[in-house]
């Protein structure tokens, strides 16, 4: 869970080829879950495995929304379950949304066991001290209900305490935000369901003065097809638009600022195997900037990856996902020089609901 979500659009400038490998780790592993998309366009107040352990308690296809890990974990602000976890590149509008936080196989039945992950911690040296954790509460029937930020993981929540309603699929249909988790309460948030068209109307500090939109049209996985952002709820203003493949992988997402059909920011991807890469081409003219290869289990589910300077042999970095015995993601460990010693490390919790 992230600062609420800024309208600041990430500029190219902030791109790198780190963050195309997370954008595509975070659509391959992210495509289940329920719930809402979130507003378009990356978080970029964090990055590095760091911004793993801070995944909103919401999920939804817009956040996956990154801040370098965040794509793994979850976005910023509120949301709706974790619908497909599209990721965001740079340019591709504004702040990070709702989260998608369905991991690879958390959430999956593993015998009489449905698995959710309940505590993220960050650990930005690789040193075994947390700088901060993210809890996340879950009602009697496994739909998640509230979550919180707690600075030094001492068990006290610190920020972004938020509050969750839903129906009776798991579905959110309303979050309330306390920045400070004191009294006041700094973001309102409602979605509404129409079919497969989800729209999520959230009010900063919840006066009425500061409303903007998002709707999504999903697929029925969950998918989501398109996103309209609308910062005045008066027109949109940030388009997206994906694809997917017969197993459900995404192969390309476009990004429009301005909605006038002239994508300026596309994400592609292709598989071969045990094998991806991710592709991210600012301006969609044929010549991406940015490239990364990654290693898949049989069932597509990420395992590692490498990030080339500028789509060509020069390696910049390196993130290896750990595992425990039920599959579930349980670390993100990031190696700036690839050299086998982590520099940006987050882990997280999971406990069985029967």
């Amino acid at each position: 869970m992230l600062p609420i979500r800024s309208k600041v659009a990430m500029t190219p400038a902030m791109t790198c080829p780190t963050l195309l490998s997370l954008l595509f780790l975070c659509t391959v592993a992210c495509s289940s879950g329920r719930s809402s998309p979130g507003e378009m366009g990356p978080e970029v107040d964090g990055g590095g495995a760091d911004a793993a352990a801070s995944g909103s308690s919401g999920g939804s296809a817009g956040t996956s929304g990154m801040a370098g890990m965040q794509g793994i974990v979850g976005g910023s602000g509120s949301g709706a379950g974790g619908v497909a976890g599209n990721a965001q590149p740079a340019g591709a509008g504004g702040g990070g949304g709702s989260g998608g936080t369905v991991e690879p196989d958390a959430g999956e039945a593993d015998g009489s066991c449905v698995w959710r992950d309940t505590e993220r911690r960050s650990d930005p040296s690789c040193n075994g001290t947390f700088e901060f954790c993210t809890a996340k509460q879950y009602d009697d029937r496994g739909f998640e209900v509230g979550g919180h930020i707690d600075d030094n993981c001492d068990g006290i929540a610190d920020r972004y305490c938020e509050t969750h309603t839903v129906d009776e699929e798991g579905r959110r249909l309303t979050t309330m935000i306390s920045t400070f988790c004191d009294d006041v309460t700094n973001d309102c948030v409602e979605l509404t369901y129409d079919g497969n068209e989800v729209t999520e109307i959230s009010d900063v500090d919840c006066d009425g003065q500061d409303v903007y939109c998002t709707k999504s049209v999903l697929d029925d996985e969950g998918r989501e097809l398109s996103t309209t952002t609308d910062y005045e709820c008066n027109g949109p203003e940030s388009c997206r638009t994906s694809s997917y493949d017969e197993l459900g992988r995404p192969v390309l997402s476009e990004y429009d600022d301005g909605c006038d059909g002239s994508p300026n920011t596309c994400l592609s991807y292709e598989y071969d195997g045990e094998t991806g890469r991710g592709e991210l081409d600012e301006g969609c003219d044929g010549a991406p900037e940015s490239c990364s290869e990654q290693v898949l289990a049989a069932d597509g589910q990420w395992l590692d990856d490498v990030n080339y300077e500028g789509c060509g042999d020069t390696i910049t970095s390196c993130t290896h996902g750990v595992f425990d015995e039920h599959r579930n993601r349980v670390g993100v460990e990031h190696d700036e020089t690839c050299d086998g010693m982590p520099d940006e490390c987050a882990y997280w919790d999971y406990e069985c609901l029967l």
